[in-house]
């Protein structure tokens, strides 16, 4: 996934390092994310928007689409819809 993680950390002169350390990850999750090689969880990603005061749609590129989802997280069984009775 695409993100603005990398823009963002530079523009408010962090490190990899501590700004793995204020989101309770490691340097290399960062590194990942930066290198679109791992995608954040939707957690991650709200801890990361909340360090540099922005929203999470605001964070992915692509805007809302590209960004995790709380439905991401269901079980696939209970995104099905089954009738009452």
């Amino acid at each position: 996934m695409k993100t603005k993680v990398k823009t963002y950390r530079k523009a408010q002169h962090l490190t990899q390092e501590q700004l793995a350390q204020a989101v309770l990850v490691t340097a290399r999750t960062i590194i990942s994310i930066e290198k679109e090689q791992y995608s954040p969880s939707l957690m991650l990603a709200y801890r990361m928007a909340r360090v540099f005061d922005t929203t999470v749609e605001d964070l992915c590129e692509g805007g809302e689409a590209n960004c995790p989802t709380r439905r991401s997280f269901l079980p696939h069984s209970v995104l099905k819809l089954t009738p009452l009775g």
